[in-house]
C-alpha cells in the first residue's frame, strides 16, 4: 500500500486552475485525504480543478466517490461550467470510468496544456 500525497499548484488559462496532482493510491483508507483537500481548495475560492491521475498508482471505488463529490461541488457553484477535469489516468482508471459512465461527464486529457487550455 502506497501513502497518498496530495500537491496543490496553481495553471492559469482562461480561467484560474488549481491542479490536484495526486500521487499514490486513492482507496478506502486514502480517500479522505482527497475529500479534504478538494473541499479545502473549492471553499477557498477554486472553481475550476485539474486532477492530475499521472502519479496514481490505484484507484478503489472509494477513489471515484471522491471524483463524484468533487465535481457535485464545482457544479453546485460553477454556473453550468465544467469545472473538473483529468489529466493522464491510467488505462485501467479510463476502462472503469467508461464501464460505470464516468467519461460521460468527466473528460480526460493526457496532455498539462490541453488540459488548462479545455476549461
Amino acid at each position: 500500500m502506497s501513502d497518498l500525497v496530495i500537491t496543490v499548484s496553481q495553471k492559469e488559462g482562461k480561467v484560474p486552475i488549481t491542479v490536484l496532482q495526486v500521487s499514490g493510491d486513492i482507496d478506502a483508507n486514502s480517500h479522505q485525504e482527497l475529500d479534504d483537500k478538494a473541499a479545502e481548495i473549492i471553499e477557498g475560492g477554486a472553481k475550476h480543478i485539474l486532477l492530475d491521475l499521472s502519479q496514481n498508482t490505484y484507484m478503489s471505488s472509494a477513489g471515484f466517490r471522491s471524483m463524484h463529490k468533487i465535481y457535485t461541488a464545482l457544479q453546485s457553484d460553477d454556473e453550468g461550467k465544467l469545472g473538473l477535469r483529468l489529466l493522464k489516468p491510467s488505462d485501467e482508471v479510463k476502462r472503469l470510468m467508461e464501464a460505470m459512465g464516468f467519461d460521460e461527464y468527466l473528460p480526460t486529457h493526457d496532455d498539462m496544456d490541453e488540459a488548462v487550455n479545455a476549461f
